[in-house]
């Protein structure tokens, strides 16, 4: 009897405890500084991402919840040289973070901001727009699709203070939009053109560059498939983008010019 009650005590104690240790959460890291070196990703000391050049994102990494020590380096170095970082990032079970390496080596504004990403369930016949501001030295932007404004006021990460980290999201109706990113003033800063915006999914819009040579970043990724253990990202085909200049990844590190 005493023997049972231990391994009940066992089961009850332990078994929670495995469960907690199987908790996972997942991170990805953008290269979104227009002159930063190519660089390799250290995720607790061991490095996880090699040779990321401007402006590649990552595959998603999946990780168990919890603190990890993140740091970014020029390819080839330790994580001791590291750029930026090392840096603590809490990761809560479930959660879907970026890493974005932002600002500008040549003015030492080089850092990193984490975007907490939304991928729950949509409604029907619904897309997720999500856009993120990250070119230092442009004030706030204007989101317009098919000549309305879905996102207004976008500052670069810090705009608004500490806790401001310029990444907006909003669901919409699938359709084709065409999208634009706009000053204060209605100037277009950056035209991602014609974007067909599919049922459940996610669409990563990054603006990024110098504001002298404004570029634009979008990942792709299907809701359903991602939270079932499928592709994170996938390539954006013509018939998705419609016209315009574009960078999706391909696979893991590596980018196109479409």
């Amino acid at each position: 009897m005493r023997k049972l009650i231990v391994l009940l005590l066992l089961f009850v104690f332990v078994v929670p405890v495995l469960a907690q240790s199987e908790e996972v959460a997942h991170i990805r890291v953008a290269h979104f500084s227009v002159d930063a070196p190519t660089v390799d990703i250290y995720i607790d000391g061991m490095i996880e991402v090699e040779g990321m050049d401007f402006p590649v994102v990552s595959e998603w990494i999946e990780i168990p919840a919890g603190t990890h020590s993140i740091a970014i380096a020029p390819a080839g170095a330790p994580a001791e040289e590291a750029v930026i970082g090392p840096v603590n990032v809490d990761f809560a079970a479930e959660s879907w973070l970026t890493v974005a390496a932002i600002g500008l080596a040549g003015n030492d504004t080089l850092g990193a901001q984490v975007l907490e990403e939304n991928y729950t369930d949509l409604n029907a016949a619904e897309a997720r727009l999500s856009v993120f501001h990250g070119i230092l030295g442009v004030n706030l932007v204007n989101v317009i699709a098919n000549d309305t404004t879905l996102i207004g006021g976008l500052g670069y990460p810090g705009a608004f203070g500490e806790e401001s980290d310029g990444f907006q999201s909003v669901d919409v109706v699938v359709n084709t939009y065409n999208i634009e990113i706009q000053l204060e003033d209605g100037t277009t800063a950056v035209e991602v053109g014609s974007l067909k915006l599919g049922e459940n999914r996610n669409y990563f819009i990054a603006m990024v560059g110098t504001a002298a040579n404004p570029q634009f970043v979008v990942m792709t990724s299907d809701i359903t498939e991602l939270m079932g253990g499928g592709e994170a990202a996938e390539e954006i085909t013509a018939e998705d983008l419609g016209e315009g200049q574009l960078w999706t990844q391909i696979g893991r590190a590596s980018c196109r010019e479409r």
